[in-house]
């Protein structure tokens, strides 16, 4: 069956983004699939199937062009056998990272399959500050094998360069410490009209990447910059989908006509406040991991069968479905006979899914603690660094991000604060916050062993479902990769909201100019 335009819109459309282009994810990217053919057998089966329709726009084959780097992105309706019939196949550069390519799905999926309420999934990696970077950066040496459609010379001389000379190597041009130097580029655009237009290319002295400089390429000019993007990748370029062009997406596709009702991401370190914030505006609720996620991913076959059942479920229930059906996965190719995640891949997850409708009080919560410890900071400054060492992303072996549980800290500081028999009051409003988080913001979590147990060597409350940035140091901050960029107000084109607005980013350039 299938809805006409003579029937009511559906109760649900699942709106699936995912972006697979590395070895590791392009091998999981299989495996979700499978889980989609099984889900999409079963919407054929069921009776009330166009009561829930699900679409799914998939980044996944890299190579599929030997002279230029192309972007292939395919689209699906999940149905019997779906994967031999895409809707639609994109042969010109599609980067999943452009906050224009998902809302393009978006408003398709919204255009030709309305419904009551929407769902967006978000596949891939997760870095904290963003969605898909690491798959794009990692096949970073494989694009530059390909040629340009553009011409790159120094600008000082004219002097041609290539592409891999400028990002790969130690060209001359970086001789003698300098670290940055302009390069003249001339292409073609969209209408053929010749442009040359002039790009500043930074070497990063800071921080080494696999023992390689990492250069950066700059532009004002957006279609230049759209240009480079389609063959060398890097940070400032944002070619993550990072939380503005999230939130930018979903503005343009819902900001006059309601909101996303859910968004679900499966990617690590996603679940953070100031994620939150970015897009509390236009998403009501919000599933997601504060910590690793394995590429398993959630419990989708049990979760999307329970939708299919009972397509009038509202959006919290649907979300708080997929945090408690995940920890209960199975295997289905060996007849649900083995466990997908085992125990210690289950003892490493930390997921939750929270109302974000409530994000803006929790906002001012956190902005008016920061405010009264900066204002106290010389007296407690021993015990806000004696909270913090305490508290750490429970990855932090494995990742160097500064992302922390936030009601573990808070926890841990009102216990100093406790000792001191000083600052009731402040006291009082972290444990009314720490309070909200876990009884209202927070619908629905799970805590594996390894991030809720007490720590033999740091006794601590553990993880709860929510994080925040928090650097231990100055110098952890500055080595952070360039995700510190996202969280720092200095700078104003890539950080994020709220580290923006809120006084938190104000107390932790306090706290970092005093443990350097």
């Amino acid at each position: 069956m299938s809805r006409t335009d003579n029937n009511p819109p559906a109760k649900w459309t699942v709106m699936i983004y995912m972006a697979a282009n590395d070895d590791t994810s392009n091998e999981a990217s299989w495996d979700f699939q499978k889980e989609l053919l099984w889900i999409g057998q079963m919407l054929d089966e069921n009776p009330d199937s166009p009561q829930v329709n699900i679409l799914l726009l998939i980044y996944q084959d890299w190579d599929t062009n030997k002279t230029k780097a192309d972007y292939r992105a395919k689209l699906y309706k999940v149905q019997t056998g779906f994967l031999g019939n895409p809707i639609m196949i994109f042969n010109s550069n599609v980067s999943m990272g452009d906050s224009e390519t998902l809302t393009g799905f978006i408003n398709y999926c919204k255009e030709k399959h309305p419904a009551e309420k929407y769902m967006l999934l978000l596949w891939g990696h997760g870095t904290g500050s963003g969605m898909f970077q690491p798959e794009i950066e990692e096949m970073n040496d494989k694009i530059l094998e390909k040629y340009p459609d553009f011409q790159l010379s120094i600008a000082a001389t004219g002097t041609p360069i290539s592409l891999k000379e400028l990002i790969n190597g130690q060209h001359q041009l970086f001789m003698n410490g300098i670290t940055e130097a302009k390069v003249n580029i001339r292409y073609r655009n969209g209408n053929n009209r010749e442009v040359v237009d002039t790009i500043t290319v930074t070497k990063n002295l800071i921080r080494r990447f696999r023992n390689k400089p990492k250069y950066f390429l700059r532009s004002d000019n957006p279609e230049t910059l759209k240009k480079l993007t389609s063959h060398i990748t890097s940070k400032p370029n944002l070619d993550a989908l990072v939380g503005r062009e999230l939130n930018k997406s979903l503005e343009n596709s819902f900001g006059d006509n309601g909101k996303l009702d859910l968004l679900v991401i499966m990617g690590c370190c996603m679940q953070l406040m100031e994620t939150g914030f970015e897009i509390r505006q236009h998403c009501r609720y919000y599933s997601a991991s504060e910590e690793l996620m394995f590429f398993e991913g959630y419990n989708y076959f049990e979760t999307f069968s329970k939708l299919i059942e009972h397509p009038g479920m509202e959006a919290a229930e649907l979300g708080k479905l997929f945090i408690t059906d995940t920890p209960l996965k199975e295997d289905k190719e060996k007849k649900r006979k083995k466990l997908v995640f085992n125990s210690k891949d289950r003892g490493e997850i930390a997921i939750s899914c929270v109302n974000l409708e409530k994000n803006n009080r929790l906002f001012e919560n956190i902005s008016q603690i920061a405010e009264k410890l900066l204002q106290n900071f010389e007296e407690l400054k021993q015990l806000i660094r004696n909270a913090r060492s305490r508290c750490f992303h429970f990855g932090e072996t494995a990742y160097e991000f500064s992302f922390i549980d936030l009601t573990w800290f808070l926890t841990l500081l009102q216990q100093n604060l406790s000792k001191t028999g000083n600052h009731r009051r402040l006291s009082d409003e972290i444990d009314s916050t720490i309070q909200f988080i876990k009884n209202e913001y927070i619908l629905k979590s799970f805590i594996g062993d390894d991030c809720s147990k007490q720590l033999k060597r740091k006794p601590s409350p553990g993880g709860h479902g929510l994080a925040i940035y928090f650097p231990k140091s100055k110098t952890d901050h500055i080595n952070d990769d360039e995700r510190g960029w996202y969280f720092d107000k200095r700078y104003r084109d890539y950080v994020n909201t709220f580290s923006l607005e809120n006084k938190w980013n104000d107390l932790l350039v306090k706290y970092m100019e005093f443990v350097k």
